[in-house]
């Protein structure tokens, strides 16, 4: 792993002439078109890189997965059925969770203090913490889940594939049911209901069983169920 000393796009984005911005953009689409372009191990399964269990804040501060795109899109929506989704949070939602998606490696958090730059070329992503395999529209509505409108911000979005009813829905989700993966109550047509959060899937633990207990992971859930 290699040190880079290099400033952040965030850092130096006042600094930056037209053209080297025009140059970081192009940048942008050719990094994340090639992440765009590999192979999932499994197509439909959302995961980590390795196909572990995967990490996103948006969806909230605990595990999820490997798990099918259904099921991840029920947890989003903390499981609620589908039956009433459109009722309690709108026609969009329904029509996000029941399309078909590709499945895609997705960095996660392609925000301006991610991304290294050098005379106005990208020379680093960095901060792959999130990074998976997720539906293909993930990596452009999670650009605009921690946005706050800044230019620099607008850069990183005009460069990612455009998914813009899908972003419609999500900001209605991330609005009315925010991190639905983190264990926690939630209130429903006047009614207070605990939901579970998300967890490592049954068969993922399952197949742990074989593996050495003082792995990195075995030390990360411990961490998690503290």
């Amino acid at each position: 792993m290699a040190y880079i000393k290099y400033p952040t796009l965030g850092y130096v984005w006042h600094s930056l002439s037209t053209s080297q911005k025009n140059s970081i953009y192009v940048d942008l689409v050719q990094h994340t078109s090639s992440l765009r372009e590999l192979l999932p191990p499994i197509e439909g399964v959302v995961s980590s890189a390795f196909q572990n269990p995967a990490h996103d804040s948006r969806v909230g501060s605990s595990y999820l997965g490997p798990l099918s795109h259904e099921d991840f899109h029920s947890v989003v929506r903390g499981q609620m059925p589908l039956g009433r989704t459109a009722e309690l949070v709108g026609q969009e939602a329904v029509e996000l969770h029941t399309n078909h998606y590709r499945t895609c490696f997705t960095h996660g958090n392609l925000t301006p203090r991610n991304i290294m730059v050098k005379n106005g070329h990208v020379v680093a992503i960095i901060d792959w913490e999130s990074a998976g395999w997720f539906p293909e529209y993930w990596e452009y509505t999670k650009a605009h889940y921690t946005a706050l409108g800044n230019d620099d911000e607008e850069l990183i979005q005009l460069a990612l594939t455009k998914y813009y009813l899908e972003l419609e829905a999500e900001r209605i989700l991330w609005t009315k049911l925010p991190e639905q993966g983190t264990p926690g109550f939630v209130s429903r047509s006047g009614l207070l209901f605990r939901h579970q959060g998300s967890a490592p899937s049954k068969a993922w633990l399952e197949a742990r069983k074989t593996y050495p207990k003082k792995d990195l992971w075995a030390i990360e859930l411990a961490r998690h169920q503290d």
